[in-house]
């Protein structure tokens, strides 16, 4: 296990995020009401950032192998997948997401091509912690890893879906 990482994937996927989300009011809904889905009512992927997936990493991170060029592939790909599924979340008029994470149109100005421009600080920093996630697991499945670890991590990712699919929609339900 390495601690270390464990560690700073904790404060990435959960600490920091908390605290960037009471900077910009979208904490909880009675700091924001027209956010629906606030830092506090999305429990599920907070759990999974900040519990499932930092023990995740301190299993796997040591026992990773592949090339420089070959992480950085990885990490671009990874970038531009969370993108397009976080894009996925911006509110198209009668979407049933609508005001999930975004509380306005204000800066991309209601343009789905400048939806980006509507995420938060936090959100930001979900997208690029996502981005490093997808490429831990990419680099975890194509290394060679002992059974136990395999098990392990097989076990924490099957409570995944539960928390970080499951819980959100039915905020939008």
């Amino acid at each position: 296990m390495n601690w270390l990482i464990l560690a700073v994937t904790a404060v990435l996927g959960g600490l920091v995020p908390a605290v960037l989300s009471l900077r910009e009011n979208t904490f909880s809904r009675r700091q924001n009401p027209n956010i629906r889905l606030s830092f506090c009512s999305h429990w599920g992927v907070c759990i999974a950032d900040a519990f499932l997936l930092p023990v995740v990493n301190g299993l796997v991170f040591n026992q990773l192998t592949a090339a420089w060029w070959l992480v950085v592939v990885i990490a671009a790909g990874a970038l531009v997948a969370t993108l397009i599924f976080h894009q996925g979340w911006w509110p198209r008029g009668a979407s049933p997401a609508y005001g999930l994470h975004f509380p306005s149109h204000r800066k991309s100005g209601g343009s789905a091509c400048l939806w980006h421009r509507d995420l938060s600080a936090a959100g930001w920093l979900h997208i690029f912690f996502m981005a490093g996630e997808i490429t831990i697991l990419v680099l975890f499945v194509i290394s060679p890893m002992p059974r136990e670890i395999v098990i392990a991590v097989g076990a924490i990712m099957a409570t995944y879906p539960l928390f970080g699919v499951m819980e959100p929609a039915t905020a939008i339900h």
